[in-house]
């Protein structure tokens, strides 16, 4: 926020000193600010069940370009024919109106590049460990960790053990992409807590939850829930 106090329209780029006042590097106007057009932004949905269902048709309701993929075939089957896989209040005039519109269904991502991943697969427990399966969590990071470029930006929607985002899933970014997390790629974590048979409205409603591995993915994720939801609480990145 200081630095950001610092440039005007002549003055974009600022010297990085150590304090010794020894020249370290430089910092552009553009590194740190938040991303400006994010409608024009895509986004990929990976995982159309509850929680990523309804969070689809409501970016979609609000002008956002998306994109729902689900390895199961029945599901994207069903949705492209236009009918919900499970209950919920209202949705079925959502998928009427947005998919085929804002909002496509695909069966296979190879060929799909988008700017902004949301993970919502299940986390079911395993009965004997008495531990969440994060297998599809971890296949599905992988998958997409191959696709991701510069400036892209990653969410964490699923239900994950503390410490599963910064110990697990940017390591895998981080091997597959060959990028950086803070870097050059973004991540973040912003917990589901609706409940069902108000998901809709609680999502537009409730205050959303975001956390980012850096500063830079807490400002990108704050601007693109703020663009639906009425609250947006923000937890402090790590940086």
């Amino acid at each position: 926020q200081e630095a950001l106090k610092k440039f005007s329209n002549r003055i974009t780029v600022l010297p990085i000193v150590d304090s010794k006042g020894k020249f370290k590097g430089i910092l552009r106007r553009h590194d740190i600010l938040p991303t400006q057009d994010i409608k024009s932004k895509k986004i990929l949905v990976l995982g159309l069940g509850y929680v990523g269902l309804t969070l689809s048709m409501i970016l979609a309701d609000n002008g956002f370009s998306v994109t729902g993929y689900d390895k199961n075939k029945k599901v994207t089957k069903s949705l492209r024919n236009k009918k919900p896989t499970f209950y919920e209040k209202g949705i079925q005039g959502y998928i009427d109106s947005q998919i085929g519109s804002n909002c496509k269904i695909v069966d296979d991502i190879k060929d799909i590049n988008c700017d902004i991943y949301f993970i919502t697969v299940g986390t079911p427990i395993n009965y004997s460990t008495k531990k969440p399966d994060l297998s599809s969590l971890i296949n599905s990071i992988e998958e997409i960790s191959k696709k991701l470029k510069e400036n892209d930006l990653v969410i964490l929607r699923s239900t994950v053990p503390i410490g599963t985002t910064r110990n697990i899933v940017k390591p895998i970014m981080e091997k597959f992409s060959k990028l950086k997390v803070g870097k050059d790629i973004f991540l973040a974590f912003c917990p589901e807590r609706t409940l069902e048979g108000q998901a809709l409205e609680e999502l537009k409603k409730l205050p959303q939850i975001i956390s980012g591995y850096c500063n830079k993915s807490l400002e990108i994720t704050e601007k693109l829930f703020s663009q639906y939801a009425f609250t947006v609480i923000n937890v402090e990145s790590l940086e």
